[in-house]
């Protein structure tokens, strides 16, 4: 009888878990369809696949044996430029122990970018350590003496110099301070910006197209 009593207990919390789990997600998705709909905002549950197609250009996906996987992305679209804000999971591992990293990515099409592939970070110390392992695995740092304030707050990395040096010109780079960017790759006509261990939220999510929209136009 015990153990009986013990199996029932059991199915109860599990079916107990399992309800507060859809009634929380079913909310969720609500709500950022309500936001959806006041911002006049596409929204999907998977990411559209002309997004896949960009975002694997990028370091984001790369990693080819881990599990990458969408299920909310939020796109606004204009004849020249395509914003898509998307949470994005990396499955860190396929087996049973494995766990789900979330990120927020902002994706950025627009075909006046022309951009090298680069790859730009804030110096912070942990930034400043990892460009110098990077550095014993072939990864190319570029350096901007001729603009100390530049140099000093940011890590850029590109394949080429010439052309990453003719792309961040002056003005470019000021613009990049006065926003006080982040970080972002680019390449060609996208560029991406990524804030690891962090999910959406619906208050939010005007503020992450401005903040797309001003790192595009610190280097349009």
């Amino acid at each position: 009888m015990n153990l009986f009593l013990m199996i029932v207990f059991a199915v109860c919390v599990f079916a107990l878990i399992a309800g507060i789990s859809h009634t929380h997600h079913k909310k969720r998705r609500e709500a950022f369809t309500k936001i959806a709909e006041q911002l006049g905002l596409e929204i999907h549950f998977k990411l559209p696949q002309e997004d896949w197609d960009r975002i694997e250009r990028f370091d984001l996906y790369k990693s080819k044996s881990r599990k990458h996987t969408v299920g909310l992305a939020f796109v606004a679209q204009t004849d020249s430029t395509r914003i898509t804000v998307c949470e994005y999971n990396i499955v860190v591992n396929a087996r049973d122990d494995s766990a789900v990293v979330p990120s927020i990515v902002l994706l950025v099409w627009d075909p006046r970018l022309d951009a090298p592939a680069l790859s730009l970070q804030q110096n912070t110390w942990n930034a400043s350590l990892s460009a110098s392992v990077s550095k014993w695995f072939g990864y190319q740092f570029i350096e901007f003496p001729e603009d100390p304030e530049f140099q000093s707050r940011y890590l850029v990395r590109g394949e080429s110099e010439e052309a990453l040096k003719a792309f961040l010109t002056a003005d470019r780079r000021e613009g990049l301070i006065r926003n006080s960017v982040p970080n972002f790759e680019a390449c060609g006509d996208c560029m991406i910006v990524v804030h690891h261990h962090l999910g959406l939220q619906p208050y939010k999510i005007e503020d992450r197209f401005a903040e797309a929209l001003a790192v595009l136009n610190s280097i349009l």
